[in-house]
């Protein structure tokens, strides 16, 4: 059974972002209410998994392998559940809001976080020439999603430097609102992403290059971070 609480939190933020629920309409068996998660990352659907597990919902699993380098394995999660499916579009509106009880606390508000983080959050590391290291490291998110703003404000709130938004227009018309956050304050920040993927991404940093990038942003936040962030 849901609770409050900031394990739940941060499942909702899973299904803000990779998670789904779709309801079968069947008169001769019944109707069928389904919530799902897909994911390269299989230490992702395992802690899905285990949350989903502690408030008393069964999950069923499968994986996808390939065996190609074009095309990454999938790992899959199923709970068959009219409570859940329906708790989940209610206080979301079909998620298109974040339910007014996450606002409540604090650790809510970054268990929130985290789990949308987990799901559409990304750690970029690009090969370039002129940094010491030969890689520029990135870190944010992106989504189609208008609740965004409020979960820029939450970062922001919590000491996360954040650029200003791009967002190009997709194919179907929809636009992708795109935020980049400044590494050094995100990583002292209490946001954290618990994929062994970009966590590893963002130690690799750590190791290479954030005491020289903590000077250059310390000067940046006494000139007002005018330039590219903001606060």
């Amino acid at each position: 059974m849901y609770q409050e609480s900031k394990e739940f939190a941060y499942l909702i933020g899973v299904y803000l972002g990779d998670g789904s629920t779709t309801i079968k309409l069947d008169k001769k068996f019944g109707n069928k209410y389904r919530f799902q998660l897909g994911s390269i990352d299989k230490d992702f659907v395992d802690y899905v998994s285990y949350l989903l597990n502690i408030f008393g919902y069964h999950t069923t699993r499968w994986e996808k392998r390939y065996n190609s380098q074009k095309w990454n394995d999938m790992y899959y999660l199923n709970v068959c559940s009219k409570e859940l499916v329906l708790y989940l579009r209610k206080i979301t509106r079909n998620k298109k809001v974040i339910p007014k009880w996450i606002f409540k606390r604090k650790d809510w508000k970054i268990e929130f976080v985290n789990g949308l983080l987990d799901s559409e959050g990304w750690v970029g590391k690009a090969k370039v020439n002129d940094t010491a290291c030969g890689y520029k490291y990135s870190v944010g998110i992106n989504t189609t999603s208008n609740y965004v703003y409020k979960v820029v404000d939450i970062l922001k709130e919590y000491g996360v430097l954040v650029s200003k938004e791009y967002s190009p227009k997709l194919k179907k018309g929809k636009h992708t609102h795109w935020f980049q956050f400044n590494l050094v304050s995100f990583i002292e920040s209490p946001f954290k992403f618990r994929i062994e993927r970009k966590v590893r991404r963002l130690k690799e940093y750590q190791k290479t290059k954030i005491k020289r990038d903590s000077k250059y942003y310390s000067e940046l936040g006494k000139r007002g971070a005018k330039a590219r962030w903001s606060k």
